[in-house]
């Protein structure tokens, strides 16, 4: 096993490696988005990749065919928010959970996102209220 970074994430989530050659990962407990340069074998260039989103925090993502990051927004933010390429916020999709955890394509032809939720945290009205 290689260390590629620092010891610097409170709550590392999403690994993302894109077409032209950047790793996505994300600080669940900073509420960031990052993106590093991966040449060599080594992460360089350390950035915020995604604009700041005020629901949830980042968690699970996936890369879609147009290289969009789709990512799950936990701890009470109930959607998935899609980045363009330039970690411009391209949408917000509202989800029935609120802890959205994360996320993959699938289907015939990739098409459909398939997202899993937590319920950790909440209490036993919260889950029968939201099911």
């Amino acid at each position: 096993m290689t260390q590629l970074t620092p010891r610097e994430f409170g709550i590392a989530n999403t690994m993302a490696w894109t077409g032209d050659g950047r790793f996505i990962t994300a600080d669940t407990l900073r509420n960031a988005i990052y993106a590093y340069d991966f040449r060599d074998g080594a992460l360089t260039g350390k950035r915020i990749f995604a604009a700041s989103v005020d629901r949830g925090a980042p968690d699970g993502s996936s890369l879609d065919i147009d290289g969009r990051l789709w990512n799950c927004r936990v701890a009470g933010g109930a959607c998935v928010a899609s980045f363009r390429p330039d970690g411009a916020l391209d949408r917000l999709v509202d989800l029935p959970c609120a802890w959205p955890t994360s996320c993959a394509f699938g289907g015939p032809d990739f098409a459909t996102l398939y997202v899993t939720s937590a319920r950790f945290t909440m209490t036993a009205e919260h889950i029968a209220a939201h099911p």
